[in-house]
């Protein structure tokens, strides 16, 4: 197993597992329109996603015999978050024609909501944007792996901190447990008629 740091040549890659595998997470469903496939929007979404931090925070990439087999998006330690200005410079425009303006910005919203506690607890902590991994690969500790082969030592040689994260399945709840992450704080987010579960989880990382 390989990990490193994305180049502009990676985020195809990247966007293709982001969208696979948060096709159906309770999020994206909430905002897809009810009739057809989301495909399209949830790859579009993270085509903007992972553009704004590669821009301006981290990416990073997973590889298994060559292939692209988990991926992540790291906020850095110490910088603001990300905001419609950031989403707009890429591209983020291009998911009015999936939302209209009103669903983009309730959406926006929503997101930022979610990592409130993560604020609230520690502005200036890493934060775990996302994390995905190829679901053809299963049995194999994937996820496990990039967090703590590739994530928590580039933490370590970068001055430590918190790292925080959210999540909405009681699955990814469970496995961010079992990788020494402790949670902190389970809320409910309304959307319209439907509540959107929200679990927040820390981690604190020793410098190296």
């Amino acid at each position: 197993m390989k990990f490193h740091l994305a180049d502009k040549r990676d985020l195809p890659n990247m966007v293709k597992l982001f969208s696979e595998s948060f096709r159906d997470y309770p999020l994206m469903t909430l905002f897809s329109s009810k009739e057809g496939d989301n495909y399209p929007f949830v790859a579009e979404l993270y085509k903007v996603n992972t553009k704004v931090h590669y821009r301006k925070h981290l990416c990073f990439i997973g590889e298994l015999d060559g292939k692209v087999v988990s991926v992540a998006l790291l906020k850095k330690k110490n910088t603001s978050g990300i905001g419609f200005i950031d989403y707009a410079v890429s591209g983020g425009w291009r998911l009015l024609k999936f939302l209209g303006l009103a669903n983009l910005l309730t959406f926006l919203k929503v997101n930022e909501e979610m990592g409130k506690s993560c604020q609230l607890l520690d502005e200036s902590s890493w934060y775990l944007d996302s994390l995905a991994v190829d679901s053809q690969q299963q049995g194999k500790q994937l996820g496990s792996k990039i967090i703590n082969e590739c994530i928590i030592p580039y933490i370590e040689e970068n001055e430590g901190g918190l790292l925080t994260l959210v999540t909405n399945t009681e699955p990814n709840r469970q496995f961010y447990l079992k990788n020494g992450f402790k949670e902190f704080s389970s809320t409910n987010i309304t959307v319209g008629e439907q509540v959107l579960p929200n679990f927040s989880f820390k981690r604190e990382i020793k410098k190296k």
